[in-house]
């Protein structure tokens, strides 16, 4: 982008680089996460089958982590550009408006990251308070609640990078690369049409 020195384009790229090991937390919590639930469950069902007993902590135990999979993995999604969208609609607006309708999508994100994270919180508070445990495990349900906030702390996060890459200019090279495609499939549409009409005439 013009106006930035070259040191801090590359700095502000590593910093937003989906390599460094900090921009990979999410992904060691899911891998250690399932990991783990796949192993419960696993165990529940050869105790179940095989011999004949069973637990109700295993169940319980791999529901909550599956919900700390799930809410974790979210913001991962938002750093690599993987939540569901579609880029071809970006791409009938004029070039220059495209960062700025970006911009203020990640911005209407981040404000409700903000006001889910005070929720969050006043949940597990709520539930330190009241002493609140789980039925099978006996777990602190305020444990279970955390991932509330922790998870859209992670998604603001995440969305600030994001908007680092659009002040450097690379955030929108997708959605160029989208309409590059849609002009190209529409070349191959049009060329097909001329060929089968010239194949009719006689």
């Amino acid at each position: 982008m013009k106006g930035i020195s070259q040191p801090r384009a590359q700095f502000l790229r590593r910093l937003i680089s989906v390599d460094a090991w900090y921009n990979k937390i999410e992904e060691y919590i899911g891998v250690l996460a399932l990991f783990i639930m796949l192993f419960l469950m696993t165990y529940q069902v050869v105790a179940r089958f095989v011999f004949n007993t069973g637990n109700t902590w295993s169940e319980e135990l791999s529901r909550y982590l599956y919900i700390w999979f799930t809410l974790i993995t979210v913001s991962l999604a938002v750093l690599n550009n993987a939540h569901i969208k579609i880029e071809a609609a970006m791409a009938v607006f004029p070039k220059r408006w495209r960062p700025g309708l970006v911009t203020v999508g990640f911005i209407i994100l981040i404000i409700y990251c903000l006001f889910i994270v005070g929720f969050g919180i006043t949940m597990v508070r709520r539930n330190i308070r009241m002493g609140n445990v789980s039925l099978g495990l006996q777990l602190p349900m305020y444990i279970v609640y955390a991932v509330v906030p922790i998870s859209h702390v992670l998604i603001i996060i995440r969305s600030v990078q994001r908007l680092i890459g659009i002040y450097l200019g690379d955030e929108m090279k997708e959605v160029d690369e989208a309409e590059e495609a849609i002009k190209a499939a529409q070349k191959n549409i049009e060329a097909d049409a001329i060929h089968e009409t010239t194949l009719e005439k006689p």
